[in-house]
């Protein structure tokens, strides 16, 4: 399997791991009717700052150079396609709504709440969906050359679970992994 497949892979691995922290805090909005608003927050963060910007791109190049080639597994390429979308825009949407939370005219905790399950819904049933039909299919399809230019076309970004600066950029994130795992 292409070295871009397995960073693929291993960010999904990264993201369950936080969509689980993400339903912790969701969890507590629920129950205590607060939250840690700044590791709620980075996590969204994260999301916005790694997996709408560098992960999501390669996979649409992937998909792309996929659906100019064949009509194999078209309709969940161009699914897959407008699904990335709408992360990015329920990204946006749940963390304008935790930054009002608690304002006179933010959401409720309850509307807050339903937004973030709607969006973790959303975010692993599309990792699954990735998992179990579009990356096998890339593999029947496409040349490590085609791997080797979709992971090219953007900058060459650390996954920020890795890199060195974690506990500078991501402060709660950091900390609560070190509690956590």
């Amino acid at each position: 399997m292409h070295e871009s497949l397995l960073k693929l892979y291993r960010d999904h691995v990264h993201f369950f791991k936080l969509m689980d922290i993400f339903e912790v805090e969701l969890d507590r909005l629920k129950q205590d009717g607060k939250t840690s608003n700044d590791l709620i927050t980075e996590v969204v963060n994260y999301m916005r700052d790694y997996s709408d910007t560098i992960h999501h791109p390669i996979e649409d190049h992937l998909y792309q150079i996929n659906l100019a080639r064949t009509d194999d597994g078209r309709e969940a390429l161009e699914q897959l396609l407008v699904h990335h979308q709408a992360i990015m825009n329920m990204t946006r949407e749940f963390r304008l709504a935790i930054e009002q939370l608690g304002k006179p005219n933010g959401l409720s905790i309850d509307e807050v709440e339903k937004l973030g399950r709607d969006y973790l819904d959303h975010q692993r049933s599309h990792m699954t969906f990735e998992e179990e039909k579009a990356f096998p299919l890339l593999v029947e399809q496409l040349d490590p050359e085609d791997f080797d230019y979709a992971s090219g076309a953007l900058p060459a970004d650390q996954d920020p679970l890795l890199a060195p600066g974690l506990q500078e950029r991501y402060p709660a994130l950091h900390s609560y992994l070190q509690k956590h795992g």
